[in-house]
């Protein structure tokens, strides 16, 4: 767990509020945190908007990471000692690890509140997954559920009432997946079951939830497809936002909860895609095919950040596009396949 504590700590809490414009594209200043992979290692890395290609600094060996809502915290997981264990990053003091156990914990996400910590916990013989909730203050651990929380990838709402998470489908035999889940979501207090949505559901690509938490949008596996799928908690009502020969995927709320961003394959070439935005009821995609595409984050409510894959090169290609021009401007080329992206707030 190597950091370079001198410099990285005046960046993670430090967020600029000030819009510039380049080749008329909305380009606000932030800092973009991302994972790094290469074969050997990962690494947490930040660079800012739109300072193209600068990269502050990186933090070695994090496999997965969260930035809390109000940017006061980051926690993430990192190998130490044969297991994965879950360390943070506080606003005030200095990193620390959060667990010290003989497991493997993962996929760490804030409670809005900052005082709870969902993750999961791998069985280091069997490899199944149980979710977890920790308390910041004690850190101690307990399952999200009595009896049965088995389950990935968990999240919480925006408003901190819901834990979505995705639990072992019964319908992997008849869609011929090794692996495929359903959606599950509980409310908090009760730790009742508030909705289960049939599967099969990309477990590659998170949940979003939107503004106000009545909404949820993932990809689910239609007719050899991905399609994504919003769920509206209230009606308990599913709206698919297309239905053709191509995957969707990477779908994320935007901010204030009008627009959802994803990617779509393209129709001759599965391995590039487009950008497009559905705001109900209609879907605008890009001109332009991109190779890979790692990830999709909205910097603001008019602009994304999303990085795209060259294969061949070992390259990662940050890119930012406007949502109502869809003008698009290169931030610059890193080594490696870079995804996981996460800002201040």
């Amino acid at each position: 767990m190597q950091t370079k504590k001198s410099i990285l700590a005046p960046f993670l809490f430090v967020l600029l509020v000030v819009t510039g414009c380049s080749q008329q594209v909305h380009t606000p200043a932030r800092n973009v945190f991302a994972l790094k992979h290469d074969s050997l290692t990962s690494e947490l890395i930040v660079f800012t908007t739109p300072n193209y290609g600068e990269q502050i600094v990186s933090l070695i060996g994090v496999t997965s990471y969260t930035i809390s809502p109000e940017s006061k915290m980051i926690v993430y997981s990192t190998v130490s000692y044969g297991s994965e264990q879950l360390a943070i990053i506080p606003k005030e003091g200095n990193e620390h690890l959060l667990t010290h156990v003989d497991q493997y914990l993962r996929f760490p996400n804030i409670s809005p509140d900052g005082k709870m910590v969902l993750f999961e916990k791998r069985d280091e013989i069997t490899g199944e997954s149980q979710v977890m909730v920790m308390e910041m203050d004690t850190s101690i651990m307990t399952p999200l559920r009595e009896g049965d929380s088995s389950g990935i990838s968990p999240i919480w709402s925006r408003d901190g009432k819901y834990i979505s998470y995705l639990t072992p489908s019964d319908v992997c035999d008849d869609a011929g997946l090794a692996n495929c889940y359903d959606l599950s979501i509980v409310s908090f207090d009760s730790r009742s079951t508030v909705a289960k949505i049939i599967g099969p559901i990309n477990y590659y690509n998170p949940v979003s939830w939107a503004q106000g938490s009545n909404e949820v949008v993932f990809s689910r596996l239609v007719n050899g497809h991905y399609c994504l799928v919003i769920y509206n908690l209230l009606t308990q009502k599913e709206l698919v936002i297309d239905i053709r020969e191509q995957d969707d995927f990477l779908g994320v709320w935007s901010e204030n909860g009008e627009q959802v961003a994803f990617a779509r394959s393209g129709l001759d070439n599965q391995e590039s895609s487009n950008i497009c935005f559905f705001v109900n009821p209609t879907t605008t995609c890009s001109d332009k095919e991109y190779p890979t595409i790692t990830g999709i984050l909205w910097i603001d409510d008019r602009t994304i950040l999303f990085g795209t894959y060259n294969r061949p090169n070992d390259e990662t290609t940050v890119k930012l596009m406007d949502a109502i021009s869809m003008r698009v401007v290169d931030m610059g080329i890193y080594s490696g396949y870079i995804d996981t992206f996460q800002t201040l707030k």
